[in-house]
């Protein structure tokens, strides 16, 4: 084998060596890069979980007022009576109220 050929198999091994070395490193900095991704990925995912359960909710409450809604409008074209809800306040509002009737009273 002469030396020209032991210079070309040399250069070719380190040439390989050289690539799976690159090759390698590369595909490390690549995983941490996905890493990092999924770590500042979660937290979206659990506000997205959050709100995709508040849209059930809100889905569910319109659901029940369009039904409530149609449940009126049926008994309006009845003829029946119509029965109102009371008003849903909170305690503070229930007390400026009375103040409020209290001093139209006087």
């Amino acid at each position: 084998m002469t030396t020209l050929q032991k210079a070309l198999i040399g250069v070719t091994l380190a040439a390989a060596l050289g690539t799976g070395l690159y090759q390698a490193r590369r595909a490390s900095d690549l995983q941490e890069q996905v890493e990092a991704l999924r770590r500042q990925s979660a937290p979206a995912d659990g506000q997205s979980d959050s709100l995709r359960r508040q849209l059930e909710e809100t889905d569910r409450q319109l659901s029940a007022l369009h039904a409530q809604n149609e449940e009126l409008r049926r008994d309006a074209a009845d003829g029946g009576s119509v029965t109102t809800r009371p008003f849903l306040t909170t305690p503070e509002q229930q007390a400026a109220l009375q103040k409020a009737i209290k001093r139209r009273l006087k």
